[in-house]
């Protein structure tokens, strides 16, 4: 694996009712699902164009013929986002099983989530003849002006900042929009059709319900001041038109929301319109937010319009003033709509998750004039007169004297697109804004209407919006003063010369630099130029800004500049090196070395981070650097590389498109062409590939079959054999490998994967075992020898992107256990290197945006202790051939600087450890640890020099259970029996130092003292389902392996239960639940030996309780003088004690309850009745009588 329909209807009010074509759920697409699989899943599956047999899919197999499924397929493959990736779009015939389908897709283990497809509904000082212009609807509909919306939010004085950018981009996401209006030509940078899929977005008819998308459009970019139509408040912005509706519908419902958003922010949009809604929320919507989110796009949602319940009335399904969907979600500007008086519209709705209101109401001038003009903007209908708008076939613009393709709509639908406009024109005078910036800038701006709106208050957001405060907040606020400033190298000969380049945010008048050991050492140039450094050593620079308001902001680099020779904390470990790439950023993510001479390298697209086909090798250990391009199919990209030689090479490919499948391809011309070995066929994904030499390799994919696709060669590839599977241990559940997380040492050849085992043959590839490292993931993995190794364990969350663990392990086996290595000072790596020939010696970078947290350094004690190489370097990766031999990955300025640093070694190194620390012992064993320190450097005897004696030590603060020995002859042993744990895990901090007399080392570590104690259980089952209004009872019991005294605790329980600890191991849970509960009541109890814990969590459902019945047919005839006897019976469905009562009974009767569900009544009657003698009798489980 990789290193790494939904129907809408528009939120428009007017006087449209819906037309629901939905039989199910009127909210949802009818036959339709969303689901996503989980992110340790691989789907192994083939698609085309994003489109899948569900019949291949394995957990599919047994729900297609149930539920008809008749397409499967990825609505987002474009997107860069694992989340998207791992989202299906599903559809079946059998749609009135949704709620069973629901239900036993989402039971998978492999399923995350699995929902409903949402059903979204319509929310619906320039010289345009239209702007400010007063229309008269005559004495039945009032006049109005023609851009009240513009002058109530101030749009003119906002102009007067910025007219907006063209580069600003918004996207009208909506059933359809004419491009080609006459107001809208040019304005339009970018198109497509995502309901019908093509590039036509144009509605399918001139009608006003088509006329919606055009209608937002308009209102967000109409061309202004072009003497014709109507202005905009985005004026000269851009739009890109994104039609969802399918031409075959009724224009109110669309089919492509998700996948709109997804297109239109992988298509460069700044600012994204949703004219549309729902009551429901989903899971899939926001994480198709999220990800248009973290592209930097500003979202802007319509509130929808059911404020006043008007469409409840028309649709009982729809609640009244609903939390509108997407509008709602986090990351998006939620809009309610206003009148002219700044008063709520009364269709819009409100609440606490309202950001912001904007016009989208009502002009409330003359006498009818409430509900008849409302927002005037471009159409694809002409505009007809009042009496249209009851039959939808208008919004009435022409009652006031509007001609052409303009007319009036109102909703929230309008109001959101205002917005829209005004986000787009606060981006031209700030183009740097974060849309979390924006957000708090528009709502801070805006115009608080809580006098009038007495009763909305708290319910309207932060007020109406106001243009001009907020474009000139958004000018007021560009980027704050942030020094910055890279160098042209930063590794030079003593004698060399450094020009520097200001990179600061903001806008500087003045600029004071220091150059420590530089000549000159201060400057106020903004780009100082032909800085010399003289003397070998590592200097920081510093950079101090500060702009015209007096605001002053600094950058300083420690260890930046590196010198010649340095002894000490830094050193000039590498030179900078051209790969002479001729796309600027090419950032290198693997080197292979073949010999000391040559090595290649794959890279990747600094600016956004996908794989390129650029590559380079070096034949002369660096000196020059060729660069070239894979002669490959375009879909293909490098995953990893092994060569041989500057001639041959190997490159493992995957498909780029489908993220699945590959090859490897060879070269034996040194680039010249690559030749596709076609016999290792990749099934899967194409991960790895490593040579031995010329002839014996192995290639590795991901599972295939039930196990990994693995196959070797002894011809150089022109016969690639698979590996049969019974020679590979079983992958686990979601079990993968990664590209390029693979190494060999001689016949042996290792590779991690995603579950955290490491995979090992020792006959180049035939055979195979598999270990476990105790971690979760291995995302790198070096080895020194057949025996010695360290591993990178590192686990991303996949929506945010943090690192979530990092762990680095070693081995001394040949990879069958793995410790954990203790790093002090709490670094952690992107990468690392061990160092053939040297063994205990790692090299490691670390990659980070902050230019800080960039650095390399060092480990001689198999990477406990770390010496700093320098920072403020930006590495990608690092490989080491042997100790004089490596080189880490960088990034190139362009095709004359920079890209790849070569390995020049620590000279004069001091005094290091030579031992790593164990990190773990149990309680009462022996811990013991052999220090060895090392002085690398030699000594001349006959010249009179002497060897210096090396102290080892430890400090004040050493555990008292430890104690240290100094061999005195740079041995130690630090020894002692641990003691008693009182957690799972107790830690304890240790510091030893070493020193020669003129310099000190520090190792610091951690030792885990793991208690032997054995964690308690609960033993007994609980008690899920009973009856209200009896008693309910469990009896729990736990036990403690080490026999150990258990204290049984209730976390949470229900607050008619009560939960009582006996003392001994047993506890009891019991009371009387009154009400019923389908979901259950939530019980947590934990059990506790006073160090480990264990917890039973479950549901207690209680269902009401049935009555009684009577099951025997009472005898209604007797004889005078003569015994009657009536046995009455009767059950109970749950089985309770029954009790027998006779209410009505004559004298001569008498009522025996025997108390096991059974009675008599018996008596002899002495006189007859012609009426009969009543007789009630009653059966009684407790809570019912009858």
């Amino acid at each position: 694996m990789k290193k790494h329909l939904l129907s809408l209807s528009l939120f428009m009010c007017a006087f449209i009712g819906f037309v629901m074509a939905q039989t199910i759920n009127p909210l949802h697409v009818d036959g339709r699902v969303y689901f996503k699989i989980n992110d340790d899943v691989n789907l192994n599956v083939v698609q085309d164009e994003g489109k899948i047999n569900p019949k291949d899919v394995y957990f599919l197999q047994n729900l297609n013929a149930k539920y008809a499924i008749s397409n499967l397929e990825m609505p987002f493959l474009s997107a860069k986002s694992d989340i998207l990736q791992r989202t299906f779009k599903m559809d079946f015939d059998n749609m009135e099983m949704v709620e069973e389908l629901i239900k036993e897709l989402g039971q998978h283990p492999d399923i995350e989530y699995v929902e409903n497809a949402p059903l979204f509904f319509i929310s619906v000082v320039p010289d345009d003849p239209y702007y400010d212009t007063e229309l008269n609807g005559g004495f039945l509909f009032g006049s109005a002006n023609a851009s009240w919306h513009l002058n109530l939010i101030n749009a003119e004085d906002a102009w007067d900042v910025t007219t907006g950018d063209p580069n600003i981009v918004v996207a009208v996401l909506d059933n359809a929009i004419w491009v080609d209006h006459p107001d809208l030509q040019g304005k339009v940078v970018s198109a497509v059709d995502l309901g019908n899929n093509d590039d036509d977005p144009n509605p399918p008819e001139p009608t006003y319900i088509w006329s919606h998308g055009t209608h937002s459009a308009g209102l967000i970019a109409a061309s202004s001041n072009n003497g014709i139509g109507v202005a905009s408040i985005g004026y000269d912005i851009s739009l890109m038109a994104v039609k969802l509706g399918d031409d075959a519908s009724d224009g109110q419902s669309m089919a492509a929301g998700f996948e709109g958003i997804v297109w239109a922010a992988d298509n460069g949009a700044h600012v994204i319109n949703m004219s549309w809604g729902t009551p429901q929320y989903f899971q899939t919507m926001q994480n198709v937010v999220n990800y248009a989110y973290n592209l930097g796009c500003v979202l802007v949602g319509a509130a929808g319009n059911n404020g006043n319940g008007m469409e409840t009335q028309m649709n009982p399904d729809i609640p009244i003033n609903y939390v509108g969907y997407p509008a709602a979600l986090e990351h998006v500007i939620a809009v309610g709509s206003c009148d002219i008086d700044d008063k709520k519209s009364d269709f819009s709705n409100y609440g606490t998750w309202l950001d912001v209101l904007s016009p989208g109401g009502y002009a409330t001038q003359g006498l009818m004039g409430i509900g008849a003009f409302t927002m005037l903007s471009t159409t694809y209908n002409d505009a007809g007169d009042m009496s249209g708008l009851l039959t939808g076939s208008t919004g009435g613009a022409g009652s006031f004297g509007v001609s052409g393709k303009y007319d009036i709509m109102q909703g929230t639908s309008m109001a959101a697109p205002v917005t829209s406009g005004l986000c787009g024109l606060m981006l031209s005078a700030n183009p740097d804004l974060t849309p979390e910036e924006l957000t708090a800038l528009l709502k801070s701006t805006c115009v608080n209407v809580d006098a009038q709106n007495p009763e909305f208050v708290d319910s309207l957001g932060a007020g109406r919006i106001d243009a001009h405060a907020a474009v000139l907040a958004a000018a007021n606020s560009v980027a704050p003063l942030t020094a910055d400033f890279i160098a042209s190298q930063v590794v030079i000969p003593e004698g060399g010369s450094v020009d520097f380049t200001d990179l600061t945010h903001g806008t500087p008048i003045t600029w004071a630099w220091e150059f420590e050991g530089g000549m000159p050492n201060v400057s106020t140039e903004q780009n100082p130029q032909g800085i010399v450094y003289n003397e070998s050593g590592a200097y920081e620079v510093k950079l101090t800004v500060t702009d015209a308001d007096g605001n002053e902001d600094y950058e300083l680099k420690t260890y930046f500049i590196l010198v010649g020779d340095y002894v000490g904390g830094a050193s000039s470990a590498w030179v900078e090196q051209n790969t002479t790439f001729p796309n600027q950023y090419r950032g290198v993510f693997n080197i292979q070395i073949a010999d000391p001479q040559t090595a290649w390298i794959l890279t990747y697209d600094g600016t956004g981070g996908s794989i390129t086909t650029d590559y380079a090798k070096t034949t002369d250990g660096g000196i020059t650097w060729e660069p070239g391009v894979f002669a490959t199919p375009d879909e293909m990209r490098p995953g990893d590389i092994s060569a041989v030689s500057g001639d041959k090479a190997w490159v493992a490919m995957y498909d780029g498109v489908a993220s699945a499948h590959g090859g490897i391809f060879h070269t034996s011309d040194g680039g010249e062409t690559w030749v596709h070995q076609s016999t290792a066929v990749f099934n899967s994904f194409c991960n790895s590939v490593h040579m031995f030499n010329e002839n014996d390799g192995v290639a590795m994919g991901d599972t295939d079959g039930g196990s990994f696709e693995i196959y070797t060669t002894n011809d150089g590839g022109d016969n690639w054999i698979k590996v049969p599977g019974a020679q590979i241990p079983n992958p686990q559940s979601n079990e993968g490998a990664w590209t390029g997380v693979v190494t060999g040492v001689n016949n042996t050849i290792w590779f991690g994967t995603s579950t955290g085992r490491i995979f090992r043959s020792t006959d180049k590839g035939e055979n195979w075992e598999a270990f476990t490292t105790g971690e979760a993931n291995v995302s790198r993995i070096s080895f020194w020898d057949e025996q010695n190794g360290v591993i990178i364990c590192q686990v991303f969350n996949q929506t945010t992107g943090q690192v979530t663990s990092w762990k680095m392990r070693r081995t001394t086996d040949g990879g069958e256990t793995w410790n954990p290595i203790n790093i002090s000072g709490g670094h952690q790596f992107s990468d690392v290197s061990v160092v053939p020939g040297e063994l205990g010696m790692i090299v490691a970078i670390n990659i980070s945006q902050s230019i800080g947290d960039n650095f390399s350094a060092y480990s001689m004690d198999y990477g406990t202790s770390w010496e700093m190489l320098d920072d403020s370097i930006q590495y990608t990766c690092v490989q080491f051939y042997d100790a004089a031999t490596g080189w880490a990955g960088g990034f190139n300025m362009d095709a004359n600087y920079g890209g790849i640093y070569k390995w020049k070694g620590i000279p004069n190194q001091p005094i290091y450890f030579a031992s790593s620390p164990e990190a773990e012992v149990y309680e009462y064993e022996l811990y013991n640890y052999d220090i060895e320190v090392v002085d690398p450097n030699t000594y001349d005897e006959e010249e009179g020099e002497e060897a210096p004696t090396l102290v080892i030590s430890a400090d004040d603060n050493l555990p008292a259970w430890l104690n240290l020995v100094d061999n005195g002859d740079g041995t130690a042993k630090l020894s002692g029996e641990a003691p008693q744990a009182e957690s799972p895990s107790d830690a304890y901090n240790v510091t030893i130092y070493a020193t020669d007399g003129e310099n000190e080392i520090t190792q610091n570590f951690v030792i885990n003292v793991i208690t032997t104690n054995l964690a308690p259980e609960f033993t007994s089952d609980p008690v899920t389902s009973h009856i209200a209004h009896l008693l309910y009872t469990y009896n729990i019991t736990a036990s403690d392996p080490d026999g150990d005294d258990l204290e049984i605790t209730a976390v949470q329980i229900p607050n008619w239960a009560e939960l009582i600890d006996n003392g001994d191991g047993t506890a009891v849970l019991t009371g009387t639940p009154t009400t019923t509960s389908m979901i259950g009541f939530s019980v947590k109890l934990k059990v506790s030996d006073g160090i480990f814990e264990d917890n039973q969590n479950f549901n207690i459902v209680t269902t009401s309780n049935q009555p009684p019945e009577f099951t025997s047919e009472p005898i209604t005839v007797g004889e005078i003088n003569e015994e009657y006897v009536y046995n009455v019976t009767a059950i109970d469905p749950e089985e309770q004690e029954l009790s027998f009562e006779a209410l009505v009974i004559p004298d001569w009767l008498s009522f025996v309850d025997n108390g096991d569900g059974t009675a008599v009544l018996s008596g002899i009657p002495t006189e007859g009745s012609a009426e009969g003698y009543e007789i009630k009798l009653q059966v009684s489980d407790g809570p019912n009588n009858v």
